[in-house]
């Protein structure tokens, strides 16, 4: 704050000195001779192109102050951002894992039910459930005891 205070008075004083040196070039110069011309001449450039200098600082400093904070927020809400997405690639990942995981308990599962049924029908095949003939009810019960039995496995 103070270092706005102290630019604006240095810019305020030039302008004053080169405002004063222009009003009394101007209002004196019948009464001056040319050598004080001269050096009120030369006053007047130096004063000119130290105002121009001031002034330059003081105007260009402050937008380029604001494009210096604005690139500053830019640049913190791009990190926040990149942040957020490795938090979203973390979680993605481990979803995937845990997918990757249920998957797999899903073919196991399932590998085991289609060997449970080829057992069936390979043991059908060969002797009759129980000791029971095909078509009887107790053929039916032990058929049925089996199945119900892969399905518990299953789950």
């Amino acid at each position: 704050m103070l270092k706005e205070y102290v630019s604006s008075a240095i810019s305020m004083i030039t302008i004053g000195l080169l405002s004063y040196v222009i009003v009394v070039m101007f209002t004196s110069a019948d009464h001056v001779s040319a050598d004080a011309y001269t050096k009120q001449s030369d006053l007047l450039k130096v004063l000119l192109g130290l105002a121009g200098t001031v002034m330059g600082y003081y105007f260009g400093r402050i937008p380029a102050e604001n494009h210096a904070n604005a690139a500053q927020a830019n640049a913190t809400n791009a990190q926040a951002a990149a942040q957020q997405a490795q938090a979203k690639l973390a979680e993605v990942a481990g979803d995937a894992g845990t997918a990757a995981a249920g998957m797999k308990q899903a073919n196991d599962a399932k590998d085991k039910i289609i060997r449970g049924i080829s057992e069936l029908r390979s043991t059908l095949r060969s002797a009759p459930l129980g000791g029971a003939e095909p078509g009887s009810d107790g053929f039916l019960a032990e058929l049925d005891n089996r199945l119900e039995s892969l399905i518990r496995e299953a789950r």
